[in-house]
């Protein structure tokens, strides 16, 4: 009893104003500070960005039928390692080579900056390459699942890293047309990695044509997925990964100020995905009558997408606004698609495409220093180039190498081994 009254003495006469420590002036970090906090930031940025790439895998591996699910997963090993060597070989330094204000830059195979004074270049392009590449085509690689050739599908690969999205992305993170002209803003590639992902995507899906057997009747043919708690799992990574990825986007983590920006991001991001769940849980009640998984996965996705274009601005309330009406826009837009037989096998194109568009023309309803007719530029801008590349790519492999296995391939599933193809025995 002695001791406790003892500790009770120490705490209150500690905590009297007499006794109180003064407060701590905030001070300025150093060169070294912020060269080390800065770099952290972009490299578990980067990190992040390769467990969206997982996350996308799963979902992907999920929601195809069975007799696919390795297939969809040895596209998603092979996308990432061809996006990693075409982002090196053109890509990066297509996206920050450009004049300010130009439309092309420079096609020359990125290196390590011989001036070590520039310590995060190493960083920076370890952050786009996870970032920009690779998530772009794993969103095109759910919308033309279940019925692509392999080789046709890693050529795009390459092109859409090497010189589609690159382009695309030195108009805005490169300083150049949109930015120059249009102040267009997309804090962290709301319309340019998704929405360009989408785009191509759009275009695959609709070159390619749906699966078979998907519209014969007058209404779409269900096809069971192998495994929606994997996907589910799959939806948890992205959300997790996407919230960071958000953070990682103010690339800069070195005063309280710093601190403040990534705090908010990260909240306004968290209630805009469970507003996307939440409207995505009503709608598919009444629509459906019953509870979706899948589109409740792609309602946190497609939230996180949306808010993705400018997390820092928003209020609570308005974050939380945006959230649900991409919950919306994931419920109502795959049935859209199906009724012009555009066949998207995990729902990439709501959560990814329409998601990001609303995202980044929603930004000037929170941040003043964008306008409705910028973001509408970028976002028709991004959208022809990206739309216009898909369909040159994907007609142009359509009509040389082929795009679309044989009818009795995608009926025995990608798994399916030829016969004439035996596994080699070691």
């Amino acid at each position: 009893m002695k001791r406790f009254f003892l500790v009770l003495t120490v705490l209150v006469v500690g905590a009297h104003p007499a006794f109180a420590q003064e407060p701590i002036e905030m001070q300025p970090a150093s060169e070294t500070s912020r060269l080390l906090f800065d770099t952290l930031l972009s490299l578990s940025a980067g990190l992040m960005a390769m467990v969206v790439i997982v996350g996308l895998c799963a979902r992907e591996a999920g929601l195809v039928r069975a007799k696919n699910a390795v297939a969809s997963c040895t596209k998603m090993i092979t996308l990432t390692a061809i996006c990693s060597l075409a982002a090196w070989v053109a890509g990066y330094n297509l996206i920050f080579s450009v004049e300010p204000g130009g439309f092309l830059g420079d096609f020359v195979v990125w290196s390590v900056p011989e001036n070590e004074t520039d310590e995060r270049a190493s960083a920076a392009q370890f952050l786009q390459v996870a970032l920009a590449s690779a998530i772009g085509m794993a969103i095109v690689s759910g919308a033309v699942a279940e019925r692509i050739r392999f080789w046709p599908f890693a050529i795009f690969a390459a092109a859409y890293s090497a010189l589609i999205f690159p382009i695309a992305a030195s108009w805005i993170w490169g300083n150049g047309y949109l930015a120059a002209a249009w102040k267009y803003s997309d804090f962290a590639g709301a319309a340019l990695i998704h929405g360009c992902g989408g785009w191509a995507a759009l275009a695959g899906a609709v070159i390619l044509g749906p699966r078979l057997a998907r519209y014969d009747g007058e209404e779409p043919r269900e096809q069971p997925p192998s495994n929606v708690g994997l996907a589910a799992v799959g939806g948890l990574l992205i959300w997790v990964s996407l919230l960071a990825l958000s953070a990682g986007a103010h690339l800069s983590f070195s005063s309280a100020a710093d601190a403040v920006a990534i705090s908010r991001i990260l909240v306004n991001s968290q209630l805009a995905a469970a507003g996307g769940v939440f409207a995505a849980l009503v709608l598919t009640e009444i629509i459906y009558k019953r509870v979706d998984l899948p589109i409740l996965i792609n309602g946190a996705v497609g939230a996180l997408v949306a808010i993705s274009a400018g997390p820092i601005e928003p209020a609570l309330w308005q974050a939380v606004t945006i959230g649900a009406f991409s919950g919306v826009i994931v419920t109502v837009t795959g049935p859209l698609l199906d009724r012009f037989r555009i066949d998207d096998a995990v729902g990439a194109i709501p959560t990814h495409l329409v998601c990001a568009l609303w995202g980044a023309l929603i930004v000037p309803w929170s941040n003043e220093s964008a306008t409705y007719l910028g973001q509408i530029a970028g976002a028709v801008v991004i959208g022809a180039f990206s739309l216009t590349m898909g369909i040159l790519f994907w007609t142009g492999l359509r009509y040389t190498v082929g795009l679309r296995v044989t009818a009795e391939r995608e009926l025995a599933g990608l798994d399916s081994r030829p016969e004439a193809s035996p596994r080699p025995r070691l």
